[in-house]
């Protein structure tokens, strides 16, 4: 499956790399009463906490592919983990908000550099939809111990400070395992310099290609990053009635759900772009309207919990049809650096959540407000919730202007 002897050594340690930032990434969405109780923090507050980690990854994803591209996976990773675990120590430490806040920041530049260098490492491979799959099935696995797990261990703890100290040991124990181990990275040639990066931006960000389908892959991640990774914990917690313990173990069957989604689509995505390239537009618009109409099921709160455990699955599975773009746009623009060309398809992958994050959080705050997160109405919710399916299914329509785009462009290159 892998095809590149020091690929097969150093793609165990990005994996571990992504899981574990995936894990502390989404791990405050199940913290968020204790963390409004213990800083009398609002909405709006517990908002703006979880949106430092987001806009820092979403700013900095792009730097973080060069950096990449120019000095390396070795270097630039030794500072990344220790920007991340510094992150987790103040995080666990902080007395206040605005500390909680800084710590957030260093967590979310670290975090960036995971996903982008290890979608670089496997984007040349003959199976670069399968190892992309693998890759985002991993980060959904992460984001499942970072919610029902997370929440175990901080009611065991009884302490959510303690957990992030533990969080805190594992990161300088990886550090200290990719100072050793992330020498044979070296080995993999994926910095190409500065001169070839400024001119494929360029490219990049004048193609209609990239333009509809980065739009699109930030729509139909935000529900992983919106209502899994946020907000899903608590609106089940009203909307469904469930205790905050069964929430977020509810919510954890979104991340188990991901996890097959992203092989399964990886899969599909390997099979579609070798043999079926032009049709992908069109089946990642079907994924989208499927993604748009189970997520508004959800938030309409009327079906049984049975079924909303499979609901919640089955969204998690669907919305990892970013597995399909990611490899479709390596393979579209398989000409210019990967590091950088991942980094600014994930720039946007985080963008549209981190966007839609933020504006739920000041709907909501204003719509209730500025009350605790405990006292929003299951109107309330819902009113703000379904901005996620709208924006899907917008964005996902688009991309039936892509296919005809490209269908013209093709003809007239035959002609």
């Amino acid at each position: 499956m892998i095809d590149n002897p020091p690929l097969t050594k150093i793609l165990p340690l990005a994996w571990i790399f992504v899981i574990y930032e995936y894990t502390i990434r989404v791990s405050d969405s199940v913290i968020l009463t204790p963390l409004s109780l213990h800083l009398q923090l609002d909405i709006a507050d517990l908002s703006a906490l979880s949106s430092a980690y987001y806009f820092t990854y979403v700013i900095f994803m792009l730097p973080a592919g060069i950096l990449i591209d120019k000095f390396g996976l070795y270097k630039t990773w030794i500072y990344a983990i220790s920007l991340f675990t510094s992150g987790c120590a103040i995080f666990a430490w902080a007395p206040n908000l605005n500390i909680m806040i800084i710590a957030r920041i260093l967590m979310g530049i670290g975090s960036n550099f995971a996903t982008v260098g290890t979608l670089a490492l496997v984007i040349h491979s003959k199976r670069r939809g399968l190892l992309i799959g693998i890759s985002l099935a991993l980060a959904s696995f992460g984001a499942f111990l970072g919610q029902g797990p997370w929440r175990l261990l901080s009611d065991l703890l009884n302490s959510w400070q303690t957990a992030y100290w533990l969080a805190t040991a594992f990161s300088f124990s990886f550090l200290i395992l990719w100072i050793y181990f992330g020498q044979q990275s070296q080995h993999l040639n994926i910095n190409v310099g500065f001169k070839r990066i400024f001119p494929s931006l360029k490219q990049l960000i004048c193609s209609p290609t990239f333009i509809l389908l980065g739009f699109y892959i930030g729509a139909i991640n935000s529900p992983q990053s919106v209502f899994s990774a946020l907000w899903g914990t608590s609106f089940m917690h009203t909307a469904y009635s469930l205790p905050f313990e069964s929430s977020a173990f509810f919510i954890s069957s979104f991340s188990i759900g991901s996890i097959f989604g992203g092989i399964l689509l990886g899969l599909i995505g390997d099979l579609i772009i070798n043999k079926h390239f032009k049709y992908t537009p069109i089946i990642l618009c079907g994924c989208g309207l499927v993604s748009a109409s189970i997520i508004s099921i959800i938030i309409n709160s009327q079906i049984s919990l049975d079924l909303l455990l499979f609901m919640l699955f089955l969204a998690g599975l669907i919305t990892n049809a970013n597995a399909i773009v990611f490899a479709y746009i390596g393979s579209f623009f398989s000409t210019l650096p990967q590091a950088t060309t991942q980094a600014s398809t994930n720039m946007c992958n985080m963008a549209g959540g981190t966007v839609l994050q933020l504006l739920i959080g000041m709907t909501l705050a204003q719509l209730t407000h500025h009350q605790l997160i405990e006292k929003t109405t299951k109107a309330e919710w819902q009113t703000v919730l379904y901005i996620l399916p709208s924006c899907i299914v917008i964005t996902s329509l688009s991309l039936l202007l892509l296919y005809v785009f490209q269908k013209s462009s093709n003809k007239k290159s035959a002609s």
